[in-house]
């Protein structure tokens, strides 16, 4: 938004000569001659030399307060953002007084969305010095941030009126006008900005997007010529892309097509004019004109690894696996070696990662990472590989080492989670995701998985704080929109979920995804007949929502409607045959309504397409045991069972199955070790208890079986009650 302020030729003068007086020579004049070729490398624009040349200063003299506030400058402009907060803090603890570095930290602040903390650092420069303009310039821009733009105008035209000509003031004044629609003010101050500094790109760039929003493109088109001219020959090439870009937004196509092949023309060994030109007949849908220049590009500059790469998405777009490996193939083999070979060997992994061809792209990225270890994007993608093999303690190596290199970097951090969570380290891994939502709670992956772990953890209030943070810093986001929702449900705030969804609704009242959702809070209150009607209306406009569908299921189950349910299951499974969740839950529809053979039917069509279901297997074994329970289907039954025994012998459900399965089979024993593991799970479940009765009732242990009978009787939800209570005489006679 505004530049961060530069070392001051004068302030830095003034320090050293302070600093003279105050200490004669030694240790003093060896720092200076440190701080003084930094100051002048600084000023040079090599800001590396500059602040290398600072941290000697600083070794030499380690409270040598100018020195951190320097090296902060320096690492602003080498993008070390988080590095130059730390240098600047340092400079103040060394020295409060140092104003440059107030201001410096409260700018770093601003940018990175601390307004209120900015300004705190913005005051306390003004309670010392209330006359100083670059605090008054920052106050008024945290103001304008926090929305109070009235008192945020008042301070910046305050600064005006007292002749300040900083560039940063004008752009910040235009932006509170377009922010309040008055695009005609924000002209005149950029123009006016222009005036003092016709040299000012920011500021034209945004005199240019305020003329096109009042449709004065000649105007707008003038000042883009404008700024190409100020620029250096070499760079004038580069800054017609401006305008190229400007024809495109206002569709002027021609124009915009012949200023990029006259730029194609005048710098044929420049690849970025023809990756623009290509860009833009993709954009334009001129396939043939598009692929053309590709050609051309490919021919005249073989070793452009970017030309190479999007012929290589080109010919993966049109399935033509083996012809973009060849490409890559062929360019690795004539590059030899140098980054963009390995670059190409990383792209050529990523293709066999889409094949699912793993140990190719493992072999392919450790030849990379043998040839330069320090590569980042190898190490990562090896984390990735690794993490696709189960190999979590490897993968978590991996994560481990690209953080020594980019350490919080949110989306190696977020992998290194989810590698935490593979190896059951659950704990690191919350406290991981802890870390990363407070560097960055706009990346959604992080919100989602951290909410998500809260939830299993039963900590419903600390899920529901993270989903509503996150929402937050992203409202357009639908995935943290409906989580938000069911945790506020869940938390008993449905009024308070129904009121949010009605305000994304009163944006966009025909957007199916609110309406589904507001008719899901109201299915949640059991406010059945408005929840129908929206759904119904939602299913006229398009037949084939399936989350429409869904929600119309659960709505006639609950309102005990379940052949009205079971409709609405098959239209969803007729919609899409092949997914699993449809298919179960139109299984489970059929058993609720009596048809358990058709649900057999579909738990049989599940297992062929994936035999891993374990709620398909334990459905139909229990069918089997339970409806069909001849001796070929009992030997079926215990196939179905037998190969998640181990993986699920905690899991109650699957438990008793199993136990009534091998009960049918005449194995007493083995179906009461089976249910040993879980018992203190089911004492509450009546058909598992009255299991474990018949079960002990076929093993000989009387006592056993008429006190698990007792008890499922004593629960009048027992489908079995008449067969249990005919064991139960039967065992009391004798």
């Amino acid at each position: 938004m505004f530049r961060l302020v530069k070392l001051s030729l004068l302030l830095g003068a003034i320090g050293l000569l302070l600093a003279l007086v105050a200490c004669g020579g030694g240790v003093e004049e060896k720092r200076d001659k440190f701080y003084q070729r930094g100051t002048a490398l600084y000023e040079q624009g090599d800001y590396v030399k500059a602040r290398l040349e600072f941290k000697n200063a600083l070794q030499v003299d380690p409270k040598f307060a100018q020195g951190y506030y320097n090296l902060g400058l320096c690492l602003i402009e080498e993008k070390e953002f988080r590095k130059a907060y730390g240098a600047f803090n340092k400079a103040l603890e060394l020295d409060p007084a140092l104003v440059a570095a107030q201001i410096a930290r409260g700018r770093l602040l601003l940018i990175n969305g601390k307004s209120e903390k900015a300004l705190v650092d913005a005051d306390k420069v003004l309670a010392g010095a209330p006359d100083n303009q670059e605090a008054q310039l920052l106050r008024g821009a945290c103001l304008a941030a926090l929305g109070q733009e009235a008192e945020a105008a008042r301070v910046l035209e305050k600064l005006l009126a007292e002749g300040s000509k900083e560039p940063d003031l004008f752009i910040l004044l235009a932006n509170l006008h377009l922010k309040n629609k008055d695009v005609a003010g924000a002209q005149q101050y950029l123009e006016q900005l222009l005036e003092h500094d016709r040299q000012h790109r920011a500021g034209r760039l945004l005199l240019v997007a305020v003329l096109e929003r009042q449709q004065k493109y000649d105007e707008a088109e003038k000042q883009l010529n404008i700024l190409i001219s100020q620029q250096k020959p070499e760079q004038q090439a580069a800054a017609k892309l401006l305008l190229v870009n400007f024809y495109i937004r206002n569709q002027r196509f021609e124009a915009a097509e012949q200023e990029l092949t006259a730029l194609v023309q005048a710098h044929p060994q420049d690849e970025r004019y023809r990756v623009f030109l290509i860009r833009f007949y993709t954009e334009q849908k001129s396939a043939e004109k598009s692929l053309a220049v590709l050609q051309q590009a490919l021919s005249d500059l073989p070793e452009s690894l970017v030309l190479t790469e999007i012929m290589t998405k080109y010919l993966l777009s049109r399935q033509e696996i083996e012809p973009a490996k060849d490409l890559l193939v062929s360019y690795i083999q004539r590059m030899k070696t140098g980054p963009q070979f390995l670059k190409a060997k990383l792209l050529l992994a990523q293709i066999a990662v889409q094949q699912r061809e793993y140990d190719e792209a493992l072999a392919l990225v450790d030849e990379v990472l043998t040839e330069n270890n320090g590569d980042l994007s190898a190490r990562i993608l090896k984390g990735d590989l690794l993490m696709q093999r189960n190999d979590f303690d490897g993968a978590i190596a991996e994560y481990r080492t690209a953080l020594k290199d980019v350490p919080q970097n949110v989306p190696v951090m977020f992998s290194l989670a989810k590698a935490y969570l593979g190896n059951k380290e659950s704990k690191i891994a919350l406290e991981l995701l802890q870390e990363v939502f407070a560097l960055n709670p706009r990346f959604v992956p992080v919100t989602i998985l951290l909410s998500r772990l809260y939830q299993k953890e039963g900590r419903f209030a600390d899920a529901l704080k993270t989903a509503e943070k996150g929402l937050q810093q992203k409202p357009d986001n639908f995935e943290l929109l409906e989580m938000t929702t069911r945790l506020m449900v869940r938390r008993g705030l449905a009024a308070d979920a129904l009121e949010l969804v009605r305000r994304y609704l009163a944006k966009a009242p025909d957007d199916p995804r609110f309406n589904v959702l507001l008719a899901q809070i109201q299915v949640s209150m059991r406010n059945f007949p408005p929840a129908r009607e929206r759904l119904l209306k939602v299913l006229e406009t398009n037949v084939d929502n399936r989350s429409a569908l869904f929600t119309l299921v659960r709505l006639e189950l609950l309102q005990g409607s379940p052949q009205e349910a079971l409709a609405h299951g098959r239209e969803l499974r007729d919609k899409d045959p092949e997914n699993q969740i449809y298919a179960l839950l139109l299984a489970n529809l059929y058993e609720q309504t009596g048809s358990f053979a058709e649900a057999a039917k579909i738990y049989d069509e599940v297992l062929a397409r994936n035999p891993e279901s374990v709620v398909a297997a334990n459905n139909l074994a229990y069918y089997y045991a339970e409806r069909q329970p001849t001796v070929e289907n009992i030997r079926r039954a215990q196939e179905l069972v037998k190969p998640f025994l181990e993986k699920y012998k905690a899991e109650p459900v699957l438990m008793d199955t199993a136990a009534w399965v091998y009960y049918r089979a005449g194995e007493n024993e083995k179906a009461l070790n089976l249910l040993a593991g879980v018992e203190d799970k089911i004492q509450e479940v009546p058909e598992t208890l009255y299991h474990l009765g018949m079960i002990n009732k076929a093993a000989g242990n009387r006592d056993a079986a008429v006190k698990y009978l007792e008890k499922a009787l004593a629960n009048n939800n027992l489908a079995a009650a008449k067969e249990a209570a005919a064991a139960l005489q039967e065992l009391e006679q004798k």
